[in-house]
């Protein structure tokens, strides 16, 4: 008689590490922060899981070999959207001492970034993901929109509400070709933007008035790729599936082999 064929362990799906904003009920957390919340929100969760990926939320931490040390465990690293970056991370003075700033989220995302392009773990970045993904890898930013004359608004009126403008993809990028291969409107709530790109990214979208709407990694032998607006909050668009699909793939692709003796 002979022994029943033994089927293969069903593919594990890609781990992905969704970094954590902080939180709390009023800002004078910033007095205690133990009294703050790592959190992400279910949309950034949904986004991965809708697609295929095991989701994990990356809490905030001080100790920074604790939060590389969690990448070990990752297939790819996404970068939640969230409050401003600290300019003083690219060499500026807060001209908008009003705006909301975590130094702590600060150094845990960026220490991870690094890390991230050390280990070559693939890198998605959303909206303040894109920002602090440039000044971590040497760019710089404009802190509000004021500042550079001709900008249109990125930002609507009311206070969470999006703003809808076209996006226009860079002829031979890989988000032009794998992504979004023609002008396509995106939902926008930001006031900062990148002002000098990093050296190892290159834009590979616009708006009209000619933001970075989009980055990419200079070449394709790492896969790094942040866009400006927000993909979670339009989880049925063709634009979010593409983009998400090439994430996933990518973390498939650096997938680390299962534990040994496993089946």
């Amino acid at each position: 008689m002979n022994a029943p064929t033994k089927r293969p362990a069903p593919e594990p799906p890609p781990r992905i590490g969704i970094s954590a904003a902080l939180w709390a009920e009023r800002e004078e957390w910033t007095a205690d922060h133990r009294k703050a919340y790592s959190r992400a929100k279910q949309e950034y969760v949904r986004l991965v899981e809708d697609r295929g990926g095991a989701p994990l939320v990356l809490p905030i931490v001080e100790r920074l070999p604790l939060a590389l040390a969690m990448l070990a465990v990752l297939d790819g690293l996404l970068l939640s959207g969230g409050d401003d970056v600290d300019p003083s991370h690219y060499g500026e003075p807060d001209r908008f001492p009003d705006s909301i700033i975590h130094p702590t989220r600060d150094r845990f995302e960026i220490a991870l970034i690094r890390e991230a392009m050390r280990i070559d773990l693939p890198v998605f970045g959303i909206c303040r993901g894109l920002q602090v993904l440039n000044v971590a890898l040497g760019g710089t930013l404009h802190q509000d929109g004021s500042l550079r004359p001709e900008t249109l608004p990125h930002k609507a009126a009311r206070a969470g509400e999006y703003l809808y403008h076209p996006v226009i993809p860079v002829q031979g990028t890989l988000f032009r070709d794998r992504i979004m291969p023609k002008e396509t409107v995106v939902n926008s709530r930001h006031h900062q933007h990148v002002k000098d790109l990093a050296g190892s990214l290159r834009a590979s979208a616009h708006a009209p008035d000619g933001i970075v709407e989009a980055a990419e990694w200079t070449d394709d032998s790492r896969y790094v790729m942040a866009v400006q607006w927000h993909p979670e909050s339009e989880p049925d668009s063709p634009l979010t599936d593409a983009l998400l699909d090439d994430f996933l793939r990518a973390a498939k692709n650096r997938r680390l082999p299962a534990d040994p003796g496993s089946d």
